[in-house]
């Protein structure tokens, strides 16, 4: 970039973290050498991702914004519309048609990232790209070659092969899953009905929505679901865990599938335990339907982890903050990106004998959640040169685009989804957890759909169905 995009004093911004939070300024040389590149200083006010939807709600409660907060895609948040009108910087004229050329690296972002920050026909932030391959179907290769198997084919080999590998008396099982009323041990997060074919939360025909919910498919799942319960195959820790916990889980070798964030940690099994025998061997599962012979479905990720507001203010703040934004998402291969993804060179990272940089552990302790403000688009890089990572993830993630299913209502809003289609979803996902581990019966399935409907699930329907049509 031809030049430091700040002007001097201070940006406070409010985010999430997916990981640990990095050590103060004060002691982190990340964090000062990033100060310095942008010309400002940045306080950072963040927080686990577990608990950042709280936060939101009482900074909305409250009477200011800082610079610039991040609002994660899907974050329910009541009142929306009206918040961003009341509160958030208009940033159309910076960013509308040709006005986005001043901040070249955010005008690189794909037309899918831009949707979700559009609202009454104006945009209000900044997406944070990523691809639309973002929760993918994980496994130990290790366990299946110990086996002689190939990956499953069906949902009964499916089943098989968690059966063979499970060992009560070694804690290792067949699923590492979360019961959180969002995930419903991988029936409400998409892995299971994706076996069945299900649709992608919705599905549109002839202008009606029909929600994942109401399919046959998800009936299928939980079915299904509800077997691998009773034969023992899902890791016992599931009932208290969240993504974090589990991911540990399943790294560890507690399990055998696992339905996760694409990160290449997974691949290389960082944080397995130390001397691990045989050497864990994380890869993709490709995708299979519930017959064998039948097709499957994969949710396609809508490609906006989640938007970057900022607060009302005069024009050249705005415009110096729009600047920081687009440093931070300068592409692949540029200065920029090299020092935002490694940081400086003896401290955060050295060059291998490939000459590429490969982070330390000082790195992950100071570097900054940029990716709770924004990214560039997303690429996939191995710097060791000695593992099959791009190649694997890259032809996997091909079979799933030829069964990738889109979601319809992405890029509409639904105000309802953020008040009565809350409370909905949590008291039909709580229900579905009961059903699946036994303590309710399958009959109760069709009540708990109705229940849904009546709490705001139709309400909802009703409400995307008129954007989708009001947008023609």
């Amino acid at each position: 970039m031809p030049e430091t995009p700040g002007r001097g004093g201070e940006i406070t911004i409010t985010t999430q973290t997916l990981t640990v939070s990095p050590v103060p300024m004060d002691q982190n040389r990340y964090w000062q050498e990033a100060n310095k590149r942008l010309g400002v200083k940045l306080n950072f006010s963040i927080t686990p991702f577990a608990d950042y939807g709280a936060k939101v709600a009482t900074i909305m409660a409250g009477s200011d914004l800082p610079d610039i907060m991040y609002l994660p895609q899907g974050q329910p948040v009541p009142g929306f519309p009206q918040f961003l009108e009341s509160r958030a910087a208009d940033l159309t004229p910076y960013l509308g048609g040709d006005a986005v050329k001043d901040y070249p690296n955010l005008a690189a972002h794909p037309t899918s990232v831009w949707k979700s920050t559009v609202i009454n026909n104006k945009i209000y932030g900044v997406g944070t790209p990523l691809a639309p391959f973002f929760w993918v179907h994980w496994m130990h290769q290790e366990l299946l070659e110990q086996l002689g198997s190939e990956p499953p084919k069906s949902a009964a080999d499916y089943k098989r092969i968690m059966q063979a590998v499970t060992r009560p008396n070694e804690g290792v099982y067949g699923l590492v899953a979360e019961a959180g009323y969002q995930y419903g041990y991988g029936t409400v997060n998409q892995l299971l009905t994706s076996i069945h074919g299900g649709p992608n939360q919705w599905s549109l025909s002839g202008g009606k929505l029909t929600r994942l919910f109401e399919t046959g498919q998800f009936k299928s799942a939980i079915e299904y679901a509800r077997d691998l319960w009773a034969s023992g195959l899902y890791e016992p820790g599931a009932g208290g865990y969240n993504t974090l916990s589990a991911r540990t889980a399943f790294i560890a070798r507690k399990g055998m599938f696992r339905w996760d964030g694409n990160t290449p940690d997974h691949f290389i099994a960082r944080g397995a335990p130390q001397g691990q025998q045989p050497p864990p061997k994380i890869r993709l599962v490709p995708p299979f339907g519930a017959e064998s012979g039948a097709s499957p479905s994969y949710p396609l990720y809508h490609g906006n982890f989640g938007t970057a507001v900022l607060k009302k203010a005069p024009d050249d703040k705005i415009k110096e903050l729009l600047r920081i934004i687009n440093w931070m998402a300068a592409p692949f291969g540029t200065e920029e990106y090299h020092f935002r993804a490694y940081g400086l060179e003896g401290v955060h990272f050295d060059y291998n004998d490939r000459g590429s940089p490969v982070i330390n552990e000082t790195q992950r302790a100071e570097v900054l959640p940029w990716n709770g403000i924004t990214n560039p688009p997303p690429v996939y890089f191995d710097p060791n040169g000695t593992t099959d990572y791009v190649p694997h993830v890259i032809d996997t993630f091909k079979l799933y685009e030829t069964v990738g299913k889109e979601d319809p209502t992405v890029g509409f809003y639904s105000e309802s989804a953020g008040r009565a289609g809350v409370l909905a979803n949590q008291r039909f996902g709580d229900g579905i957890n009961d059903v699946i581990t036994g303590r309710r019966e399958m009959s109760d399935f069709a009540g708990l759909l109705q229940q849904w409907k009546a709490d705001g699930g139709d309400q909802v329907r009703k409400e995307y169905e008129e954007a989708i049509a009001a947008a023609g």
